[in-house]
C-alpha cells in the first residue's frame, strides 16, 4: 500500500503542515489510493525537519524529475519550478524556512516505458539518486500529464526506499486546463525535415 499523499493547498488550514493539507482517498480501480483533485497517488511528502538536530541547520539535498515532452518537445526549462523553489512556494513550502535546500540536479523522464518496462526510469534517476539526496520531487507536468507515474512511484520507491518521494514542485494549476494546452502545443502543426526535403514550405518562408 502506498502511503498517503499531502496536497498543497494555499490556504492553510487545521492539521495542514507547511500549506500542504491531508486529503482523503478515493478508490481506484487498481487498489490504489488516488488523490481526487489530481489523479496521482498518495505518496508521502513528509517534512524534512528531522535534518536540523542538536540546533544545527543542516541542508536538504533534493533532486526534480520532469515531463520529457514538456523539457525536450516543448523547451520548457523548468523556471517555474525553480522560482518556486527559490521561493519557498509550491511543494516546497514543505521544507523548514531557516533550512538552505540544495538542488542536486534536475532531470526529464526517459519517455514511454512501453507496457511493462516501467524500470527504465531507474538509468534517469539514478543521475541524482546516487549523489545523496533527500527527496526527489514529480514536477507538476509529471503529476498532470504523465500515465505512467504510478508504476514510476513504485519502482523508484523499491530502489530507493529512503528518498521520499515528492509530488508536486510549483504551486498547481487546474491539471484538465493544463492537459488541454499542453495537447494543442504537442499537435501544433510544424515544420520538419521531411518538409525541407520534400521542398515544401517552412515556417522560415511564411
Amino acid at each position: 500500500m502506498l502511503p498517503r499523499l499531502l496536497r498543497y493547498s494555499p490556504k492553510r488550514r487545521s492539521g495542514a503542515v507547511g500549506g500542504l493539507e491531508k486529503t482523503e482517498p478515493a478508490v481506484a480501480t487498481d487498489g490504489a489510493e488516488f488523490d481526487v483533485g489530481f489523479g496521482f497517488p498518495r505518496v508521502a511528502a513528509q517534512t524534512l525537519k528531522e535534518h536540523s538536530t542538536g540546533g544545527s541547520v543542516q541542508m536538504a539535498r533534493i533532486g526534480i524529475i520532469t515531463c520529457s515532452n514538456c523539457t525536450q518537445d516543448l523547451d520548457c526549462a523548468s523556471v517555474v519550478c525553480l522560482a518556486d523553489l527559490r521561493k519557498r512556494s509550491g511543494f516546497f513550502s514543505e521544507y523548514p524556512p531557516d533550512e538552505p535546500i540544495e538542488l542536486v540536479g534536475i532531470i526529464n523522464c526517459a519517455g514511454c516505458p512501453t507496457v511493462n518496462a516501467e524500470e527504465k526510469i531507474l538509468r534517469r534517476v539514478r543521475s541524482v539518486a546516487d549523489f545523496r539526496v533527500d527527496a526527489i520531487h514529480f514536477s507538476f507536468c509529471l503529476t498532470a500529464l504523465c500515465p505512467f507515474k504510478v508504476k514510476y512511484l513504485k519502482v523508484i520507491g523499491e530502489s530507493y526506499p529512503d528518498v521520499k518521494l515528492v509530488m508536486g514542485t510549483h504551486t498547481p494549476r487546474d491539471p484538465g486546463e493544463f492537459q488541454k494546452e499542453i495537447r494543442e502545443l504537442l499537435c501544433a502543426d510544424r515544420s520538419t525535415l521531411t518538409d525541407l526535403i520534400k521542398g515544401r514550405p517552412t515556417s522560415k518562408d511564411l
